[in-house]
């Protein structure tokens, strides 16, 4: 009222408003308006709207928030996750490179960074930066995981599971991380390991599923048939899907042997 701003209130305001505007000082009482603060609300907003899948509402903030703070990290950081949820990735990687300029721990900027490196085929550029971000942030769970992703498209699985099993100690979602260090244990033949860590993952008949699924594609038909009929008679009502790669295998099977389709009958 008469000029002054009460932050509290605003806190309280912004969840339902449109659109945040403030001067930087009140010409009746000579009060100069703690702007960061401002601007930290509207990131936060900005960040809440982003993450509920709001995103046309979400820029308004996160724009106001840049506008009054251009040197917040964080702010950069959210607008980068705004670019990435739009699917623009070209402004969500400028943006998340301006974050980590500006505060190289944020873990966020540099595993979706690192992702967008990942998807665009550059996994070495990738990894440098999952690296670097690793000297600031050691138990991020989350970069482990990503770097051992980058490791794992660089051929470099036996790297990539050490990236793993530091993720899961970190704490990162284990059912994708243990999905992840599965496959590259498949691709290091240490099949027994991966067994594991797909059961890990999604439980006894899911591991025989994944393994029996891989195992088939490396033509390694009877092993990949073994798997395929025990994740049937563990969850036969539940993992219906591994009787259509049961199919697929035989069929792989016979044609690897040279005996062609079953006939129908």
């Amino acid at each position: 009222a008469r000029g002054a701003l009460d932050y509290d209130a605003l806190e309280a305001a912004l969840p339902g408003a449109r659109l945040a505007a403030v001067t930087h000082a009140s010409n009746l009482t000579g009060d100069v308006y703690d702007i960061a603060r401002i601007a930290r609300l509207c990131r936060e907003r900005g960040a809440l709207l982003v993450a509920r899948g709001v995103t046309a509402e979400a820029r308004a903030d996160i724009d106001a928030a840049l506008s009054l703070a251009p040197d917040n990290a964080l702010a950069w950081e959210t607008a980068g996750m705004l670019s990435f949820a739009e699917g623009n990735l070209t402004e969500a990687g400028s943006r998340f490179e301006r974050a980590l300029a500006l505060d190289p721990r944020l873990a966020g900027a540099a595993s979706h960074l690192g992702a967008i490196h990942n998807y665009q085929g550059q996994p070495d550029k990738a990894l440098a930066l999952f690296v670097r971000a690793l000297e600031h942030m050691p138990r991020s769970g989350e970069l482990h995981n990503n770097a051992g992703i980058a490791q794992a498209m660089l051929g470099n699985d036996a790297a990539a599971v050490d990236h793993f099993r530091t993720a899961i100690t970190c704490g990162a979602p284990g059912n994708r991380v243990w999905n992840n260090m599965g496959l590259s244990l498949c691709r290091l033949g240490r099949y027994d390991e991966a067994f594991e860590a797909f059961r890990n993952a999604g439980g006894e008949a899911a591991a025989h599923n994944n393994l029996g699924v891989y195992l088939s594609q490396q033509g390694e038909h009877a092993l990949a048939l073994y798997h395929l009929q025990r994740a049937l008679e563990v969850d036969p009502r539940y993992y219906a899907r591994a009787a259509e790669n049961l199919k697929r295998a035989r069929l792989a099977a016979r044609i690897a042997q040279g005996q062609g389709p079953a006939a129908a009958t």
